[in-house]
């Protein structure tokens, strides 16, 4: 959360009651451990961000959550060879604050439920499987019953797949 991430939502029969209501939420927030440093982050000892999070791409199976998601480990021919026959070997460690790519327009969504149960979501998204297996989730209906139409992304980049 950032200050002026909404936390809260009103649904009224006018906006002169939504500007009422507005005024009556309150919030608190209770600070939870946590970790700012990416490093500390991905201690075994660090509060685990989400339980159901394990890494990927090792040899054994983990049996315990971590807030690292997935291992990949890369090679081509012998390094040790490589650096014995170069005329320079450097070595530095880059680190940079987490970046979220720039997607041109902003996520968006409109709904429609029917008297049915059945629920139409048209979304700016690249996921829309996942969108509606997540929403689904979230709304306690089958994903079945809800159709979800993706209308054109103006450049997701592939930060619109969830």
């Amino acid at each position: 959360l950032y200050d002026g991430h909404a936390v809260a939502a009103v649904a009224a029969v006018d906006a002169r009651t939504a500007r009422q209501a507005l005024k009556l939420i309150e919030v608190d927030y209770e600070v939870l451990p946590h970790v700012t440093d990416v490093d500390e982050a991905m201690k075994h000892s660090a509060p685990v961000l989400d339980d159901t999070i394990f890494t990927e791409g090792l040899e054994q199976k983990p049996v315990k959550p971590s807030n690292v998601t997935k291992r990949s480990q890369y090679g081509h021919g012998d390094i040790h060879e490589g650096f014995g026959q170069a005329d320079y070997v450097v070595e530095r460690s880059f680190k940079t604050e987490q970046t979220h790519q720039g997607y041109i327009e902003p996520h968006a969504c409109v709904a429609n439920v029917s008297a049915d149960g059945t629920a139409d979501l048209w979304v700016c998204t690249q996921g829309h499987f996942v969108y509606r297996q997540h929403c689904a989730q979230l709304l306690g209906m089958e994903a079945s019953k809800l159709r979800v139409t993706s209308s054109e992304i103006g450049g997701g980049f592939g930060g619109k797949t969830h």
